[in-house]
Parts: structure tokens; sequence; C-alpha cells
């Protein structure tokens, strides 16, 4: 039987590529990030495609990262299962329960990003940072 290993996000540095990964904006030594929906990420190495590997400035923080992956794809994918047919969200409404915690900042952005018109909910304390996202 297959074990499964936990980890659905990472951030490290490369350490090799395969052969078909030839002209790839990675090198060995670059810092990246990555989600892996099938887990896997906490092992010493992992084998990956380059197509879910995003390339990190020099300077990002590894916990600001790993939150920021986790709330923003899990935001992404939430509104992704709301289009109908894949159509962009240009002037729908959106309501947002719990629009003051990572993952509801991350949808109102994404969803204000895509032209919808956002409603959130929070708490009347996060009203003005909220209303500063948009």
């Amino acid at each position: 039987p297959e074990v499964a290993v936990p980890g659905y996000h990472i951030v490290g540095q490369v350490h090799s590529m395969g052969s078909l990964v030839n002209g790839s904006m990675f090198r060995a030594g670059d810092r990246v990030a990555a989600l892996l929906p099938k887990g896997g990420g906490n092992t010493k190495y992992i084998s990956i495609s380059k197509k879910r590997v995003i390339l990190l400035p020099e300077d990002a923080d590894h916990d600001d990262i790993v939150c920021l992956l986790a709330n923003y794809m899990t935001a992404y994918q939430c509104l992704k299962l709301a289009k109908k047919d894949g159509a962009p969200l240009t002037y729908a409404n959106v309501l947002i329960t719990g629009g003051s915690g990572p993952v509801g900042q991350a949808l109102v952005e994404l969803a204000l990003r895509e032209g919808a018109k956002v409603y959130a909910t929070a708490h009347k304390m996060h009203e003005e940072h909220l209303t500063k996202l948009a």
C-alpha cells in the first residue's frame, strides 16, 4: 500500500532538475514554493512538475509564503468553483462570509480583481480594513 505523506504547501530550494526542465526559469539553489494537491511536502526531497512551482524573491519570508499559499489558493479554488462555465466574475455579486479572516480577505481581493461587486460579512471592528481592500 502507498504511504500517505502530509504537506500540501512547500517552500524550499531547487536541488536539481530533471532532463525535461531544460531552458526553465529555475536553477539549482533558487528559492521556490509549490502547492501539492495530493500531499507529500513533508519530506526532505520531492519531485514535482515545474508547472506547480513559483519562484520566490530572495527576501521572501518562509512563514509568510506558506500562509499566503494556503489562504490564497483556498480562495482561488472557491472562486473557481463559483464561476459558471469558467466565466469571469465581472459585474457578478459575490457575498463573502467571514471577510475579515485570512481566506475571506483573499476572496475579497481576488473577486474585486476580477471585477465582481463584493459584499463581505465581518465584525464591525474590521469594516474599515475591508473597505480599504476595495
